[in-house]
């Protein structure tokens, strides 16, 4: 806490013989818009600069390895940023709300990003993964409105829960063969998104992924799918096609809630339970074939459907 809140500071100059920022160091300090971190420094702890809304510019030397939980957050006229190969570990929010930054580089070698570690970057265009990479967090990216496009590596396994929810300028997303689970909401609120691709190896989906993909035409889900959790393509209002694999068992509470252009479904046989509201307000949906396995549909399932003509059971 060492200037914590000293609001008309605008320029400082660390000796070099510092190996560490403290937690908070010049946290608050909204005129600071200059400062150099000397090569000795290892560590940059947590919210050491958050809220130096200032800050334009800022080069961590190689020496870094470590940078802590909301150490540059809300850094808001933040647009060039340095990070080092050097640092292997990112902390959570670390550069949440840096509204101003177009372009970040993940360094070679980091393997886990933090949770929300980019939310709230609103202005970020490019965002490049290295391979290293094998998890991307919790919210990583959600809220970076800008973001049309991402490359997500080949090592990544797990999309964390809301990691790209309310990427509203994101419109294509494939996802490498190693992505084996996709947390809740993940893609929530990306509204622009009309292409996704899922590979074979995914195995698991949260409840409310896609929420709210109001321009998504068609979605084949992975064969290993065996649950579609709740929400899962509510109010995809776009939605004329999806393709249900013939391992799942059980379709969720609101899965297709309000996707007033599916025109049909078909019901693969396995499924023994349809949750409540499931298709309620699918406003186009005139046929539904229902396998004879389904021993359970739940209040209003297919309620407000006003075009339904036929429902068949195989």
């Amino acid at each position: 806490y060492a200037f914590y809140g000293y609001s008309s500071l605008t320029n400082a100059t660390l000796p070099g013989s510092i190996t560490s920022i403290g937690s908070s160091a010049f946290c608050g300090c909204t005129a600071l818009s200059n400062i150099s971190i000397p090569d000795r420094v290892t560590s940059i702890k947590a919210s050491a600069f958050s809220q130096c809304s200032s800050l334009t510019s800022l080069a961590i030397p190689d020496s870094v390895t470590e940078v802590g939980d909301t150490a540059f957050y809300n850094c808001s006229s933040l647009t060039n940023l340095a990070i080092p190969n050097s640092i292997t570990s990112m902390g959570n929010q670390v550069f949440g709300s840096c509204a101003s930054l177009p372009s970040v580089t993940i360094p070679d070698g980091m393997a886990n990003m933090g949770d929300v570690v980019f939310a709230g970057c609103t202005s970020l265009t490019n965002i490049n993964i290295p391979n290293s990479v094998t998890n991307i967090g919790n919210g990583a990216f959600s809220g970076c409105t800008s973001l049309a496009a991402i490359t997500i590596p080949g090592g990544v396994t797990s999309i964390g829960g809301s990691a790209f929810n309310n990427c509203t300028g994101l419109t294509t997303m494939s996802l490498p063969a190693s992505v084996t689970s996709i947390g809740d909401h993940a893609f929530q609120w990306c509204t622009s998104l009309t292409n996704i691709v899922l590979p074979a190896s995914i195995t698991s989906i949260g409840d409310g992924a896609f929420t709210y993909c109001t321009s998504l035409p068609t979605a084949v889900l992975p064969a290993g799918v065996t649950n579609i959790g709740n929400n899962l393509f509510e109010y995809c209002y776009e939605l004329t096609n999806v393709a249900i694999p013939s391992g799942v068992t059980t379709i969720g509470d609101f899965t297709f809630h309000s996707c007033q252009s599916l025109p049909a479904i078909m019901i693969p046989a396995g499924v023994i339970g349809i949750g409540g509201s499931a298709f309620q307000y699918c406003l186009r949906l005139d046929s539904i074939t229902l396998p004879a396995s389904v021993t359970n549909l739940d209040t209003y399932w297919l309620a407000s459907c006003s075009s339904m003509g036929a429902i068949t059971v195989d």
